[in-house]
C-alpha cells in the first residue's frame, strides 16, 4: 500500500489493529485524529482500494474495521459484489 510510509496512515492502521475485533466508529476515529481527521480521506480510500479496510453500518453508525493482509489477498481480483458476498457468508 502506498500510504504505508505515511505516519498518519501508520497511526490509523495501528489504531484499527488495536480495535480489530469490533472496529471503530467514525466518531471515534474523528475524536482520535482531531484536526488531522480530514487528511485521512486519501488514506482510507487507498485502504479500501487495496481491500485492507471494511466499512459497514451498525445501528446507523459507520464502522471501520481493518482487514488482515492475508484476508485482503483473497479479495485480489474480485469485484465489489463478489467481496460483499464473501463478507456476508463470513458473517453467517
Amino acid at each position: 500500500m502506498t500510504t504505508a510510509s505515511d505516519p498518519l496512515a501508520q497511526q490509523l492502521i495501528a489504531l484499527l489493529q488495536a480495535n480489530d475485533e469490533k472496529g471503530l466508529s467514525d466518531q471515534q476515529i474523528s475524536a482520535h485524529f482531531g484536526p488531522h481527521y480530514t487528511a485521512l480521506a486519501p488514506i482510507i480510500n487507498a485502504m479500501l482500494s487495496s481491500n485492507r479496510l471494511q466499512l459497514f453500518t451498525q445501528g446507523g453508525i459507520l464502522i471501520y474495521k481493518i482487514v488482515r493482509e492475508e484476508i485482503a489477498a483473497k479479495f485480489d481480483g474480485l469485484g465489489p459484489e463478489q467481496i460483499m458476498i464473501y463478507q456476508v457468508c463470513e458473517k453467517a
